[in-house]
């Protein structure tokens, strides 16, 4: 099996309000993961790249690259109420009606899904900090053929800055997190917990502590 796979199918989405929010040295506390009450169509992450040259001496004498948050949409089958009012920050009447306003302030969530890959593997991502749009209302009339209307929800992602996902001793302000089943080490009870809870990376130094550590029993906030 070719661990290079194409994907071709995205499933199972699913968003996880933060309930608290991350800061330095304290990771956020999401709600319990729901999945989308509909099917997903497509997803598109778009980091927002940054490059910045400095010059000196007649030439480059230093250069940075990175990403500062990005964009994200998702295509579904058909926007459901239930998460039409937990993604937006919407409010429902007396009646049931959805209501929408100008101070509606959606709150900042996770998205989770899976795409599966043409060798019969799958991916699973999280993306931990999303505040999404109200999406365009738009409808069409009915004509001889059949034309299915499947919007697609967009929003802004950024880093946390909890810092508390260290490499080589460098915090690393994380966006996401991809869980390839072609890794040599996969485990499967990561992938079947995927959704009980936002997946939170381990560091390196988490997963294999030295011989003889037990550490110190305290969990980490």
């Amino acid at each position: 099996m070719a661990v290079t796979s194409a994907t071709i199918n995205i499933r199972d989405a699913h968003r996880a309000a933060m309930t608290t929010e991350d800061k330095p040295g304290v990771r956020p506390v999401y709600a319990k993961p729901s999945r989308l009450k509909t099917e997903t169509v497509k997803a598109e992450i778009k980091p927002t790249r940054v490059s910045q040259t400095a010059y000196g001496d007649g030439g480059v004498a230093e250069q940075f690259e990175g990403t500062n948050g990005g964009e994200i949409s998702i295509q579904i089958h058909a926007l459901p109420i239930a998460d039409a009012v937990a993604m937006f920050g919407l409010s429902i009447d007396s009646r049931g009606m959805v209501v929408k306003s100008d101070n509606d302030t959606a709150p900042y969530s996770a998205l989770g899904f899976v795409t599966d890959k043409a060798n019969g593997k799958a991916v699973y991502v999280w993306v931990y900090k999303v505040k999404w749009q109200v999406p365009d209302f738009t409808v069409d009339t009915k004509t001889d053929t059949v034309n299915f209307q499947q919007p697609s929800i967009t929003g802004k992602y950024m880093a946390r800055k909890d810092g508390l996902f260290v490499v080589d001793g460098k915090k690393k302000d994380i966006y996401q997190s991809e869980y390839d089943e072609d890794i040599e080490n996969f485990d499967p009870e990561v992938a079947t917990a995927w959704f009980d809870e936002v997946q939170e990376p381990v560091s390196p130094t988490e997963a294999t502590p030295p011989e003889g550590d037990e550490g110190d029993g305290v969990d980490e906030p």
